[in-house]
């Protein structure tokens, strides 16, 4: 398929991602498996959270959560920033888990994410931290370590902390693996 060919059928699935009618949305939603477009990530992520659809939010998030298409991880994680997506924090947390996305760069904001969200954002954010393979910074080791210590020594009685110093010893132990 030609780039021109390719951007067209994006639009195309992207308005119909959007049309309002389920049985369009349900086929758009079909047509992302097959074009395996990045840039189809963030209308998948914008129609999960939306969708009062329980057949289409199943279906985009099979999807979601078994992607395959590199250069997806700017999407989840912006997507995760965004304050409209806050109500499915958790299984973007997981769609990124579950997708293979390593994210080396991302682990301060884990942490931090981790630190703010629900028992089950931080239970996602720890198994996404432990799973990541490739060299993480030493500089956002440190920062997250800190963070971490930070919750940890200010929040003795609060329900997560046993589970962010479960954190604490994943990103200590990336430490020692790193240096």
């Amino acid at each position: 398929m030609s780039t021109s060919a390719k951007n067209k059928a994006i639009e195309e699935i992207r308005r119909d991602l959007f049309s309002g009618e389920d049985l369009v949305v349900m086929k758009a939603v079909k047509k992302c498996e097959d074009l395996s477009a990045p840039q189809l990530v963030e209308p998948l992520i914008a129609v999960f959270a939306t969708t009062d659809n329980m057949a289409i939010k199943q279906e985009v998030g099979e999807m979601l959560g078994s992607l395959k298409v590199s250069n997806t991880e700017d999407y989840f994680f912006n997507a995760l920033r965004n304050k409209e997506f806050r109500n499915v924090r958790r299984e973007l947390l997981s769609f990124i888990w579950s997708s293979g996305i390593q994210p080396a760069g991302e682990v301060v904001f884990l942490t931090e994410l981790a630190i703010e969200g629900s028992y089950e954002e931080a239970l996602e954010c720890l198994t996404i931290i432990e799973e990541i393979e490739e060299g993480i910074p030493e500089d956002h080791l440190l920062e997250a370590s800190s963070i971490a210590r930070a919750f940890i020594s200010t929040n003795k009685d609060h329900e997560k902390v046993h589970l962010i110093a479960d954190l604490l010893v994943a990103i200590e132990g990336r430490q020692e693996l790193e240096d």
